[in-house]
């Protein structure tokens, strides 16, 4: 029964980490795929294109199906306009990447600390288990730039659905 108990608590502890092989997998496909994005010479346009979220995506991340339909149809409107396109500034050639859990979110742990604040509200709409990444594109050495975040791993495929703190405020 000790060993037994001991084991659980091992298991509890190492999957509690975050350090999974699935979870590295993952972060560094992410950065793969943003690192394409900081040279001036990339088609950013196309990069960001292919990030677009399908209906199905929104509801795989929120609980509320009628949230997701709402923050969806938001978020269409945008990406209709194609004028949304992820593109460093000059000079900026670095990449700074953090992921965090929906949980992770919640409680503050992890990378949580390099997310909008916004976020701990947005995670109570969302699905838990749920990984989260946000980016920087900065210059050399410098740890300011431009910032984006909510990209998704689900479904098979990259999506990007930012700030959706904006749309469920009042919900």
């Amino acid at each position: 029964m000790r060993k037994l108990v001991l084991i659980c608590f091992i298991t509890l502890i190492v999957s509690g980490c975050g350090t999974d092989k699935k979870s590295i997998d993952k972060i560094d496909e992410a950065k793969k795929l943003l690192s394409s994005l900081l040279s001036q010479k990339s088609d950013h346009k196309a990069i960001t294109i292919k990030l677009r979220p399908k209906k199905s995506d929104y509801k795989s991340v929120f609980s509320d199906t009628q949230l997701a339909e709402r923050i969806f149809k938001k978020h269409d409107q945008v990406w209709n306009q194609g004028n949304f396109v992820i593109k460093p500034k000059p000079g900026q050639t670095e990449l700074k990447l953090w992921q965090a859990t929906t949980e992770q979110l919640k409680s503050g742990a992890g990378d949580a600390n390099h997310f909008p604040v916004a976020y701990q509200h947005a995670v109570t709409k969302m699905r838990p288990g749920i990984t989260i990444y946000r980016w920087k594109f900065v210059e050399p050495g410098k740890s300011i730039g431009l910032a984006y975040d909510g990209l998704y791993y689900m479904n098979g495929h990259w999506f990007l659905i930012p700030k959706p703190w904006k749309y469920i405020k009042n919900n």
